[in-house]
């Protein structure tokens, strides 16, 4: 089966809408060398533990807390609570069907989900929007890397 780049990248936008992040959501799809689906993710909180969209609701909003100090609260919450959709996606997958594959983020990955895909064995990763371009350019000395 031929990868359908679009499509596989509209997949993972439509994961990244059961992200509960207050500040972007992101969403990731794993292929196959066959251009089979074997696994999808989106960042967020561990199962079973407080969702980021819950922490900062009422009087922790985004809207209360005002822009500023929100994005100061939020990037300790994160740091501490949420994994990246990459992490989530790969770590969903069987670990025998990593290497060779490729991703699909509607973001590109930052350094440290970069470590994961590189140790994984993924050799390309597509993305929509650019997070930050020094981590796509760490990325593009190691594996294919395209912005579509």
């Amino acid at each position: 089966m031929k990868l359908d780049p679009l499509r596989l990248m509209r997949w993972a936008e439509d994961v990244s809408t059961d992200s509960t992040c207050a500040k972007i959501q992101v969403g990731a799809v794993l292929v196959n060398a066959r251009g089979q689906v074997i696994s999808t993710g989106f960042n967020g909180t561990p199962a079973g533990h407080l969702h980021c969209d819950e922490f900062f609701s009422g009087t922790m909003s985004r809207l209360a807390l005002g822009e500023e100090v929100f994005l100061s609260m939020h990037a300790s919450f994160s740091e501490r609570e949420e994994l990246h959709a990459e992490q989530n996606c790969i770590l969903y997958a069987p670990q025998a069907s990593w290497a060779g594959t490729t991703l699909f983020c509607t973001w590109s990955p930052c350094f440290a989900c970069g470590k994961v895909i590189l140790t994984a064995g993924i050799k390309k990763v597509f993305y929509r929007t650019v997070y930050k371009q020094d981590a796509i350019d760490y990325l593009s000395r190691h594996i294919e890397m395209e912005q579509i």
